[in-house]
């Protein structure tokens, strides 16, 4: 199924009719943040995927904080 000029600015008029000519820019400037991140983050996956796959392995933990013993019977809450 094909969308012709009409449709287009059918569907259009209609986005305009709803949100206003006021907020659109920001629902475009939001939109193409979005879609930046979104792709950003697909090649940062497949970056992961080529890269180093034993970097988290080899990263150092830090070892857990030691508690103190509750001397006086309640446990914290």
């Amino acid at each position: 199924m094909r969308l012709g000029w009409t449709e287009i600015l059918v569907v259009l008029a209609v986005v305009l009719l709803l949100f206003g000519s006021t907020r659109l820019p920001a629902l475009g400037k939001a939109l193409g943040k979005s879609l930046r991140n979104f792709k950003q983050g697909m090649s940062g996956a497949d970056d992961d995927d080529k890269g180093d796959g034993d970097a988290a392995l080899t990263a150092k933990a830090s070892p857990p904080a030691e508690q103190g013993q509750n001397k006086g019977g309640d446990s914290p809450v």
